[in-house]
């Protein structure tokens, strides 16, 4: 569901995190849009099946990414199946998570600036763009 967890420590207030490296991964969106590059449709298939399945285990576990989108997805070439989310700074309990205040109006995230992060959201985040795959 996202990269190996090797450590995390605390430095004065900033919390860091150690997690395994994604040197050879790409992010989903480099695959999407104007960068004319395609993946095959079962690539594509392989793909939604694993994101179907990282977002049930969120909302069986009571818990929320916040930040669904496809530059959040890393996938491996030869290897989509083991797509990874990455960016976990929103995510939490399901209601207790809340959106930042100062995030991006570019993207038409549901919810609403500073407001609770409710299960449906990452669903309804990933249903906006799977359909572009």
């Amino acid at each position: 569901m996202a990269p190996e967890l090797y450590g995390v420590s605390r430095v004065g207030t900033a919390q860091l995190i150690i997690m395994e490296s994604l040197d050879e991964w790409r992010e989903l969106a480099y695959y999407c849009g104007e960068s004319k590059r395609t993946l095959p449709a079962s690539t594509k298939v392989k793909l939604v099946t694993r994101l179907e399945q990282i977002l049930h285990t969120l909302e069986s576990n009571g818990m929320v990414h916040g930040d669904f989108r496809m530059n959040n997805v890393m996938i491996k070439a030869g290897e989509e199946e083991k797509a990874v989310l990455i960016d976990f700074d929103w995510a939490g309990k399901v209601g207790i998570a809340r959106y930042p205040h100062n995030r991006a109006d570019l993207v038409d995230y549901p919810g609403r600036s500073g407001g609770p992060i409710e299960a449906k959201d990452d669903r309804e985040l990933f249903d906006s763009w799977k359909i572009t795959l």
